[in-house]
């Protein structure tokens, strides 16, 4: 194990860097709990490049190994994106906004190449959101899958004309992990059912 000095610059104590010899202070270091002073002996600029090169050079082997352990552990990987994103969700909406706003003519031009190339999935949406307007649909308090409230959509087992208004209704969350994957019976057709009917599905009121 490399050790790792530390030096006081300005009053401030300061641990060199073993990859780019700069003197830093102990916030630019990453917490390391075997090392007796607590910190890695790499500072956090050194390694993000290491494991950027490293993906670079490893990216397919990484992509494989990614999809083989989201394959075998499909509860451990969506409890760990639902978590991220509950951490995440104000920094993750107002990045988003600030792109959106950034990138306005882009989104406009996809998004009427999107409607052109996904007529039957733009028609199904667009007929819950008529439905929904007028009442044949509730929109429900929370998501059923997590439970989770805030913006709620309408997931689609399928978009054929006779199954536009059969949704299963996500959080934001738990819509994103649904794609590309098909959910296995991840909503009670019950639910369903109440929905069509215009109950909420989950305080089964008007």
């Amino acid at each position: 194990m490399r050790k790792i000095s530390s030096i006081v610059i300005h009053g401030v104590e300061h641990w060199k860097c073993t990859d780019c010899g700069i003197p830093k202070p102990r916030f630019e270091f990453r917490e390391d709990k075997v090392r007796r002073n607590g910190i890695t002996t790499q500072c956090r600029m050194c390694i993000r490049a290491s494991v950027a090169k490293y993906y670079q050079a490893n990216k397919s082997k990484i992509k494989v190994r990614s999809r083989r352990h989201s394959a075998e552990n499909p509860e451990m990987v969506r409890a760990s994106h639902a978590a991220y994103y509950i951490k995440n969700k104000e920094a993750r909406l107002q990045y988003h906004r600030e792109w959106r706003q950034k990138n306005r003519q882009k989104l406009n031009a996809a998004s009427r190449q999107y409607r052109i190339d996904n007529t039957e999935k733009h028609s199904a949406r667009f007929a819950v959101l008529a439905a929904v307007r007028s009442g044949e649909l509730v929109r429900p308090c929370a998501c059923e899958m997590c439970g989770e409230s805030g913006r709620i959509v309408g997931h689609h087992d399928s978009y054929d004309v006779d199954r536009q208004l059969t949704v299963i209704w996500l959080c934001m969350g738990c819509h994103m992990w649904m794609h590309p994957r098909r959910p296995k019976e991840a909503s009670d057709a019950k639910l369903r059912e109440r929905n069509v009917r215009g109950v909420c599905a989950l305080c089964n009121t008007q």
